[in-house]
């Protein structure tokens, strides 16, 4: 349902008690879900274009998460999520953080 367009401002209450719970919402799936696939995705891109350059896992996370802008309230989610997609989808192994080192996995 949509509701009728008018020319005034939202109440603060409105927007505490109906809008800002879609947008905690909306980020949060944000966060648990698509920020882990694209972390991923970009880490294998680099690994696999051979461009990727030595460093800290927690780097190349902060720098794919930095396509975001935002804050985020789960590192270690994000982190234990993108580990799981690493292995799982694309067949790479985090066997070091510091620096970050891949392992090819075959089936």
């Amino acid at each position: 349902m949509f509701l009728p367009k008018n020319d005034e401002d939202i109440s603060d209450e409105y927007f505490n008690d109906y809008i800002s719970p879609l947008l905690d919402a909306c980020y949060d799936y944000l966060e648990e879900e698509l920020i882990p696939l694209y972390v991923s995705f970009y880490i294998d891109l680099y690994y696999r274009s051979n461009v990727i350059e030595e460093d800290t896992y927690d780097i190349f996370i902060n720098s794919a998460l930095d396509r975001f802008n935002g804050d985020y309230k789960d590192f270690a989610t994000i982190k234990a999520k993108t580990t799981k997609l690493l292995l799982d989808k694309y067949k790479l192994k985090v066997v070091g953080e510091d620096p970050l080192s891949l392992e090819e996995v075959r089936d």
